[in-house]
């Protein structure tokens, strides 16, 4: 909730998507000229979609703890959040495990089956490796390497996805 409410500016009074209620300050206008847009027109794009038709911000949140997998539900029922996304190896870490582990696993499924019953893109990190099978298990945002950045084979990922979408092999 706090992470929306940050995002969006305090809505008109007459406005059907008020809630939840935002909290950034009301003086625009460097934001405004940074996005090379008159103040009103700013201010109708600046807030989050889906959750406003108009709005072009995406919220994206990143669950990497043990408390955003137990809290994902509710986490998925704040209006406003665009993307989901797994952070495995801090996820890892939280849990106390090896990256073969398959508490790690289970804890990745949840997060993913919680947001395709919400509608929510998810998206994780992918070795070359594993790109193909995050795809099929429907991973929407998939960045590849790892955690720590792009690794020296991402060009292998990259190639592996691209068969993967052609569905060359």
């Amino acid at each position: 909730m706090a992470a929306v409410q940050a995002t969006r500016y305090p809505q008109v009074p007459d406005s059907s998507d008020r809630e939840p209620a935002g909290l950034r300050g009301t003086s625009y206008g460097f934001a405004a000229r940074a996005w090379g847009l008159p103040g009103r027109e700013y201010a109708k794009r600046a807030d989050v979609w889906p959750h406003d038709a108009n709005g072009e911000l995406l919220l994206v949140l990143q669950i990497e703890s043990v408390r955003g997998v137990q809290n994902i539900d509710a986490i998925l029922s704040v209006p406003g959040i665009g993307a989901i996304f797994v952070g495995p190896a801090d996820l890892r870490m939280s849990l106390g495990v090896l990256e073969t582990a398959p508490e790690l696993e289970t804890a990745i499924q949840t997060v993913l089956a919680a947001t395709r019953a919400k509608g929510i893109p998810c998206g994780i990190t992918a070795k070359w490796a594993t790109v193909k099978q995050r795809m099929a298990e429907g991973f929407q945002l998939i960045t590849l390497g790892d955690d720590s950045g792009l690794s020296h084979s991402a060009g292998q990922a990259l190639r592996v996805a691209r068969r993967a979408l052609r569905r060359d092999d």
